[in-house]
């Protein structure tokens, strides 16, 4: 069976019924990665990455019915799967892209906003280092520079291109910055200020007394 054949195959409503029988992501992945065409898909995928990619890109330019879920969901998350096993990670970046422009997408987008983050922490980084540890490095920086007015427009664009893909009532997964810190000047309370003058005064007395 040739890439394409694989790719017809996964395509079909069979393997999205399967998939979609998956109580939860964690189990959907592992249904997903342990499905004999996936495997197939991952070992033919491995000369022409590319091949799968141009295919996330045609199905992301299709129209699709808006009052159901998309029915190539379960296709695209194991085309972005298996190019996030076996691809640079700048592909893998750009097919995530694309799937989450896919629209009424839920398994596809949850998979795709995780890979956004890795292929952005591994590239900033570098290869080998942990992503999670990259994320944290680069929230930290967000929030030391997050007492200027400014807000990024590229992180504008990143948090509104993860959720693009989101259909409505499922924002379980979305990611959100956390808020500007603001800084609070705390007034003393009036009688605290005012047995404090007290007490100085006595002193000033005592002293002339003396």
């Amino acid at each position: 069976m040739t890439l394409e054949e694989t790719m017809q195959a996964i395509e079909q409503d069979e393997f999205s019924a399967e998939m979609s029988l998956a109580a939860g992501t964690k189990a959907f992945r592992r249904a997903v990665r342990a499905h004999e065409l996936f495997r197939r898909l991952s070992d033919l995928a491995k000369e022409t990455p590319l091949d799968v990619s141009a295919r996330i890109d045609a199905i992301a330019k299709l129209e699709v019915d808006e009052r159901y879920e998309n029915p190539f969901d379960a296709a695209l998350s194991a085309y972005v799967m298996a190019l996030s096993d076996i691809a640079d990670p700048k592909i893998v970046q750009e097919a995530a892209q694309a799937v989450l422009k896919t629209p009424k997408c839920w398994w596809a987008s949850g998979i795709a906003r995780k890979l956004v983050l890795e292929t952005i922490a591994v590239g900033t980084v570098g290869v080998g280092v942990d992503w999670r540890e990259a994320i944290y490095v680069r929230v930290n920086d967000w929030l030391r520079s997050a007492h200027s007015s400014k807000w990024e427009t590229t992180t504008r664009e990143l948090v509104k291109a993860m959720t693009a893909g989101q259909p409505a009532g499922q924002r379980n997964n979305i990611i959100e910055l956390p808020p500007q810190r603001e800084r609070h000047h705390h007034a003393a309370p009036r009688l605290f200020t005012k047995r404090k003058q007290q007490r100085a005064s006595n002193t000033g007395k005592a002293r002339k007394r003396a």
